[in-house]
């Protein structure tokens, strides 16, 4: 947030950062319009879903909050008094603004939606006493015969007017670009080194290692690499949200091996056909030609096979990508495999070449029923213009991976029944999403509600391997108040410079007719050693949640 917002010393924004989407929005895509949240438990609404909310109004001044398209406890988000008014302005004293979803406000009144508002002047009213401020769509257009019929009121708009003039003077809209900082900005650090490096590094530190052999990180002898798959030449920046970006500058998965690997000889085979002709609009040009494919799959998993059994190391670099609403805004797979095939391909390289290694590019868990196979998994995110170099590293060991996992990657998909509109005892599934557990009363699972020893799964919540190995020590334990404090002597007990995410975990007594979490993760801190190297982590204390009743 002060990335983009600033730091706040000076008389400017930079820009204004947006908290979305504001609130308890994480049910089915398919009827985010017009479902309702009607009976969401107190301490799931105070201690799962708001306090990263609260997290950004007041320790980090956010701007901005965007509403959420669903109703929760029957009004649309973007029209409820209750958490736009009493809980974001007057609870956490938020001043800025308030923006609405594109479309949310028409869902008011459309047909087949929220149909709360009679026609679109009710709607723009509603918005507009409940506290949104500005809309993402055509709906406030109706608020001057809004006014005329009575339905709202002249001065009630003022008060939004007023909270988007006061956000346009504090970014400097009205004022000469002399005296704005953020207007001289040149267009030639766009793209700069010193932007690469620090995407480079972003990136490098996102990546998580999950399974390694030994068959990394990679020797500088190796001579002969077969690269598979179409996301080693798709460019990794643009998202799947409605951006209509188009990126200076970007490295592709391919290009960074080729540039790290000077002395190898790196060849690539598509492998399989996946978004057809509208991959092309996320290739870099020199790649365009690379994509266009006269070969049959059939004829692609040959020559794959051909020239995988003759490598001396196989990088499939596969996963999901923007296309076929895989992995995208607006969108809810049913199905938590590969898609094209993938999986039968992994398993056939396998198969001929133990030396597998595979780059999983994705932002949400897969499936992996080939991972016993292969030598080694990487899970490689959209790491952006620094994608192709930032994998370069960490696989040729320039840099040690140390990232964690931000969620579970479950064994089977039938761990993960999904949830809807309500919730009832025991098991509730449609097939319309792939999203959270509720079972139980409605209880969301997540990594919180899991018991490894009735399910097991295939990387847990916060996992992430290293190319060394860590000693953690038996943690000191200071009671602070209400709270408490631990820190440990962490040690490098590997030969490899490496850091450590030492994460606290607490577990809750079961009180009798309360449910509570198998374990909470309430506190981390990454710590940098040099091979033998200890040092103390101190003052573990809770970083998220400072509600939780075991602090």
């Amino acid at each position: 947030m002060k990335g983009l917002q600033g730091d706040g010393t000076g008389k400017y924004y930079k820009l204004h950062a947006c908290a979305k989407h504001y609130a308890v929005h994480s049910g089915p895509e398919k009827t985010r319009h017009s479902f309702d949240i009607e009976r969401l438990p107190a301490r799931e609404l105070w201690e799962t879903y708001l306090p990263a909310f609260k997290m950004l109004v007041k320790n980090g001044k956010v701007q901005q909050v965007m509403c959420a398209y669903q109703r929760f406890e029957g009004s649309p988000c973007c029209g409820s008094d209750r958490l736009l008014n009493s809980i974001l302005r007057y609870d956490w004293g938020f001043d800025g603004l308030v923006v609405s979803d594109c479309g949310a406000i028409g869902d008011f009144y459309r047909e087949g939606r929220h149909e709360v508002s009679k026609d679109a002047k009710a709607a723009s009213a509603l918005g507009v006493l409940s506290g949104t401020d500005v809309e993402c769509g055509g709906v406030y257009k109706n608020l001057p015969g809004a006014v005329k019929r009575g339905d709202v009121k002249e001065s009630d708009i003022d008060v939004c007017v007023k909270r988007l003039l006061k956000g346009r003077f504090e970014l400097g809209d009205f004022d000469p670009d002399s005296i704005v900082p953020w207007t001289s900005i040149p267009m030639s650090v766009v793209g700069s080194v010193k932007h690469r490096e620090l995407a480079r590094k972003m990136a490098r530190e996102q990546m998580v290692l999950l399974k390694n052999n030994g068959i990394l990180p990679l020797k500088q002898d190796i001579r002969k690499i077969l690269v598979v798959g179409e996301n080693a030449v798709k460019m990794m920046t643009v998202g799947g949200g409605s951006t209509s970006l188009k990126v200076q500058h970007e490295v592709t998965p391919l290009a960074g091996l080729k540039s790290a690997l000077e002395n190898a000889n790196i060849d690539w085979e598509r492998g399989y056909i996946g978004a057809g002709s509208t991959v092309q609009d996320n290739v870099t040009s020199q790649d365009v030609e690379m994509l266009t494919e006269e070969r049959t799959p059939e004829q692609l998993k040959t020559d794959m096979l051909a020239k995988a059994k003759d490598a001396d190391v196989v990088i499939f670099i596969g996963g999901l990508n923007h296309s076929h609403c895989q992995d995208t805004e607006n969108a809810d797979r049913k199905t938590l495999q590969l898609p094209y095939g993938q999986d039968d391909l992994i398993s056939a390289i396998a198969d001929i070449n133990p030396n597998l290694i595979m780059v999983n590019i994705s932002g949400t868990p897969v499936l992996m029923p080939w991972a016993d196979k292969v030598a080694a998994i990487v899970q490689d995110w959209y790491l952006g213009s620094e994608a192709g170099n930032s994998l370069a590293d960490v696989l040729t060991g320039k840099v040690n991976p140390s990232g964690k996992l931000p969620f579970t990657f479950p064994m089977r998909i039938e761990d993960l029944p999904t949830h809807g509109q309500r919730r009832y005892p025991g098991i509730w599934r449609d097939d319309s999403a792939i999203c959270d557990i509720y079972y139980d009363e409605g209880i969301l699972i997540g990594y919180r509600w899991y018991d490894y020893n009735d399910i097991p799964v295939l990387f847990p919540f916060g996992y992430g391997l290293s190319y060394t190995d860590f000693n953690i020590g038996k943690p000191i334990v200071t009671r602070t108040g209400i709270g408490y404090n631990l820190k440990m002597d962490v040690t490098n007990i590997g030969s490899i410079y490496g850091s450590e995410t030492v994460q606290v975990y607490v577990s809750a007594p079961k009180l009798k007719g309360l449910l509570r979490e198998k374990k909470k993760l309430v506190g981390f801190s990454k710590v940098d050693l040099a091979p033998g190297e200890t040092r103390s982590v101190p003052s573990l204390r809770n970083t998220y949640n400072n509600s939780h009743p075991c602090l």
